[in-house]
């Protein structure tokens, strides 16, 4: 519907890609739009890999907290699934590890670890809790203000109580 107009790639995942975009309709406002690749297979997973993009999206738009990235639209077009994401200008920990090129002093490291805690505190408060599942320093993104955004809900799970992902955490 040409609300968007596509920029660069991002990055590529394991299920898809994530583009900068502007947003048409707001002056070309920046944002990432994150593209679910469905590939032919078995309709079986394919159907639970589009229930899982649609879970992503809805945790995420229901979420308020200056750590976590703000979902702004969800929608489908030609059989692929895009979420709409603000863009978040900075590098992931694993891009500014590798460029450092050696471990990060304690002194450095204590800060994202409380606002980590405090960012998962606030998703395990939520009814259901939420479970952040993947947490490795490629899902946290440093902005270029230095404040610690958590990113990637791919494997995210509410959690129930007696539940397996209960269990597994």
């Amino acid at each position: 519907s040409e609300r968007y107009t596509i920029s660069e790639p991002l990055g590529r995942g394991g299920m898809g890609c994530v583009y900068l975009a502007s947003m048409n309709a707001l002056g070309g406002k920046q944002v990432a739009v994150k593209e679910m690749e469905l590939v032919q297979g078995d309709p079986v997973e394919i159907q639970g890999a589009f229930k899982q993009f649609q879970t992503e999206a809805t945790l995420l738009a229901n979420l308020d907290h200056p750590n976590l990235v703000a979902v702004t639209d969800f929608f489908v077009e030609r059989d692929r699934y895009y979420l709409v994401m603000a863009y978040i200008a900075g590098q992931t920990l694993m891009q500014k590890l590798e460029a450092r090129g050696k471990p990060f002093e304690w002194a450095q490291v204590k800060p994202w670890g409380e606002v980590l805690c405090e960012v998962l505190h606030y998703l395990h408060s939520q009814t259901p809790p939420i479970l952040f599942r993947d947490l490795k320093p490629s899902n946290v993104m440093i902005d270029d203000r230095g404040q610690l955004r958590l990113i990637d809900f791919g494997i995210a799970r509410h959690g129930e109580a007696g539940s397996k992902t209960s269990t597994f955490l």
